[in-house]
């Protein structure tokens, strides 16, 4: 019966798209839907990948619009649905479930062939978004049954035009809206001008606004509200502000309390010019409004959460007061985990003790709490004896609970700290606390300092070391190529900036020096910054001789050898011939104190040339052609009988290749990147000459995860900032304490910067 119809929907479709390409599994984008009936997963799909591919649009704007398109439709059915950000995350599941199956396209197993068989039989159905007990909301029977068999199938009925009978009623409900409008004017016009007005209304028949149509089952009819009626004077206004989510999560991250909250929302609601005597704005109602809310969202969250491959396991402690405002302390351990460009916050619980087993048994319970146990293939850590000791540190606790062979990844911030840490204290002496009270004499003389008046680095210091002549040759332009590309942090970028400052190749009218920071030895880069500014401004800044000498040793180390490992910290894919290249920087450096204290340092932290990590270097540019063959050659060599974490270098490094440190264990760095990696990488790009892997997908896509691999622990210290943030605010319960710091570190990704534009995109 409805054969022609469909024919004439499809067609028209046909028409629109067919200058579209054709797209794997899906067939050609399509610009609109139909309105005959609701939408399947592959209409969907395909509305997305018009959007993303022919009008150009981010994928995240493309997830909008074609939720946006699907809720009309639905609307247009009068059925419930969903909010619009829980349409975009089914829809954002969906797409990425495509995008695996796309890439493994190629892949010849046959798990992967029945994957996309079961995929396209799934989108012919119906992207069901309705709203949770919809069947009971529904008051039309025949609402309900048109749902019912959309369902079942779509193709099984349609939406022939408008229902007249639905029509009629709406038009007679909008009748007689206006005229109780017409009649409430007609009341305040008497209230303003006094009783003469009384005789305007005595013609109006207020019963017959209410008897007519009284026998008409208008009950039935509930039109959908839409983002408009949401602001129509017409609308009931919101009685509680805090039951919405995004105003919840906008206190949360500001860590405003409950008293503050009422204040702030009670003056901006009357500055609007809102009636707030009908709205909540008591302290316990606006406390349990939150905490409900943060319930809500924190279901939502873990139950929406899924990672689709291998991921690394972060965690670090710290000891802070207790949440109840008392003098007692406790121990706290952030998790998170972090994979393909993905970083997500767990939780911060309690601990007893902060040994590696407690630590361990932590991690280990909010894993099986989240249900990720299986996907976890690495761990980051910080190299402390607790995480580290081969028999109580939590990283064995752990790989022997899970029950396999993980890589482990030490946290390569700490490293390079430990190496320029070792170098301070044998030149400027132990400090004798947490803090360096050398740093603490600048930092109360920075004010009186005058700061266009400073020192750069004599070229007599270069002159007489050709070593030294060579690396300032190097670093001046590495640099100023560092400079130009963005950085994260302000530190990172004024450690580049102090750096070329002291090797004079910045115009002074460009300078600009911040003012002294933490001068605690756990600031990572707290050392560096203050050695250079106190070189610059030593002429202003009381300096004994032998600090003078040490000062400017360390300048000397720092700017033509420290900035540029540190800055390339966070690539782990240039770890390992990073580590070869500072031992043969160091076999010639003529510091022999720098260079004895920072060698054997570093000796006892080569990680990144351990077995599983020196894998890395297949997707370092710099690493020759055949070195790269010998390295493939090698993953069929034996390793050791236990794994090698880190090597313990016994050879004189001129003579270490790279290749030589490969073994079959390396084949675990693919798996770490992409599940069954190493079976993609040797059917793809292995067993090719590596000149030409670049040009291969597989190989770009295996690189790009290698550069977002965190070998570094800042996720877990980001948590710990969190937790001190929050720690004895908002709230003392647990439960809630730990649903507030997810609810804050997930609004921290929505919303990065506070911009105009990031608040107006944001979804309620």
């Amino acid at each position: 019966m409805l054969t022609e119809i469909f024919f004439g929907v499809f067609q028209e479709m046909a028409e629109n798209t067919r200058s579209s390409a054709e797209v794997w599994l899906l067939g050609k984008g399509m610009n609109k839907l139909s309105n005959a009936r609701l939408p399947t997963c592959s209409d969907v799909l395909r509305l997305v990948q018009y959007h993303h591919h022919s009008e150009a649009q981010t994928l995240r704007k493309s997830y909008n619009i074609a939720c946006e398109e699907v809720l009309k439709v639905w609307e247009r059915a009068r059925i419930p649905t969903q909010r619009i950000d829980s349409c975009v995350r089914k829809l954002t599941r969906l797409y990425e479930e495509y995008i695996t199956l796309k890439k493994n396209r190629k892949t010849q197993l046959q798990s992967c062939r029945s994957k996309e068989h079961s995929f396209q039989e799934n989108i012919k159905k119906l992207f069901d978004i309705a709203s949770k007990d919809v069947l009971n909301k529904m008051r039309n029977e025949e609402d309900r049954k048109f749902l019912l068999m959309q369902r079942e199938n779509v193709f099984s009925c349609s939406m022939l035009g408008s229902d007249m009978i639905t029509f009629g009623k709406e038009s007679r409900k909008k009748i007689r809206e206006q005229k109780a409008m017409q009649h409430n004017e007609k009341v305040y016009t008497q209230n303003e001008s006094g009783p003469s007005a009384l005789d305007d209304l005595e013609s109006v028949d207020l019963s017959s606004l209410l008897e007519e149509d009284l026998n008409e089952t208008d009950k039935e009819y509930q039109p959908p509200l839409t983002k408009q009626d949401a602001f129509s004077s017409n609308t009931p206004k919101l009685s509680n502000l805090f039951q919405n989510p995004g105003v919840v999560e906008a206190l949360d991250r500001v860590n405003i309390s409950d008293r503050g909250a009422a204040m702030v929302a009670g003056s901006l609601v009357q500055a609007m010019g809102q009636d707030i005597s009908s709205m909540t704005f008591s302290r316990s109602s606006i406390r349990r409004s939150r905490r409900q809310v943060r319930v809500a969202m924190g279901s939502d969250d873990k139950a929406s959460f899924s990672v689709g491959g291998p991921i690394l396991l972060h965690w670090d402690g710290k000891l802070l007061p207790s949440i109840d405002n008392s003098r007692e302390t406790e121990e706290r351990i952030a998790i998170i985990i972090s994979g393909n460009g993905m970083e997500k916050l767990l939780g911060v619980p309690k601990i007893q003790r902060p040994t590696g087993e407690e630590q361990a048994m932590a991690c280990i319970s909010t894993l099986d709490d989240w249900k990720l146990r299986d996907n976890v293939q690495g761990i980051v850590f910080d190299t402390t004896a607790s995480n580290t000791g081969l028999q109580k540190g939590a990283c064995t606790i752990i790989e022997k609970t899970l029950g396999r062979e993980l890589v482990w990844i030490a946290c390569r911030h700490h490293v390079l700290e430990i190496i320029l840490a070792n170098a301070c204290k044998h030149l400027l002496g132990p400090s004798g606390g947490p803090k360096s009270k050398l740093f603490e004499r600048f930092k109360d003389t920075w004010p009186s300092i005058q700061k266009d008046s400073f020192v750069k680095a004599k070229n007599i210091l270069f002159d007489n070391s050709e070593i030294l002549t060579h690396l300032r040759g190097e670093m001046v332009p590495y640099l100023m190529d560092a400079l130009k590309s963005q950085h994260i942090r302000h530190d990172y970028e004024e450690l580049l900036r102090l750096s070329l400052i002291f090797l004079g190749h910045v115009d002074k009218s460009e300078i600009k020096f911040r003012a002294p920071g933490a001068t605690h030895h756990a600031r990572w880069m707290a050392k560096a910054i203050y050695i250079l500014k106190i070189y610059m401004f030593k002429h202003q800044f009381n300096l004994t001789e032998r600090e003078h000498t040490n000062i400017t040793e360390c300048s000397l180390f720092i700017a033509l050898v420290y900035a540029r490992f540190w800055n390339e910290a966070h690539l782990g894919i240039n770890a390992p011939f990073n580590d070869i290249m500072l031992l043969q920087i160091l076999e010639k450096y003529p510091n022999e104190t720098i260079c004895k204290e920072v060698t054997t340092a570093l000796r006892r932290h080569l990680w990144y040339l351990g077995e599983h990590l020196v894998g890395l270097a297949f997707f370092d540019e710099r690493i020759e052609v055949e070195t790269k063959k010998k390295m493939v050659q090698n993953l069929e060599c034996h390793g050791s009988p236990t794994a090698v974490r880190r090597l313990n270098l016994t050879k004189n490094i001129k003579d270490l290749d790279l290749n030589e440190l490969i073994t079959e264990r390396t084949k675990r760095i693919f798996d770490l990147l992409i599940r069954d990696g190493f079976e993609l990488a040797k059917n793809s790009f292995l067993e090719t000459d590596p000149n030409t892997w670049e040009d291969n997908k597989m190989f770009q896509e295996f690189k790009r995860r290698a550069i977002n691999v965190k070998v570094v622990n800042d996720p877990a210290e980001r948590g710990i900032a969190l937790i001190k943030a929050y720690n004895t605010s908002l709230t003392k319960d647990e439960e809630q304490k730990q649903l507030l710091l997810k609810l804050v570190a997930n609004h921290r990704k929505k919303i990065s910067t506070f911009s105009k534009e990031a608040l107006a995109n944001q979804q309620f």
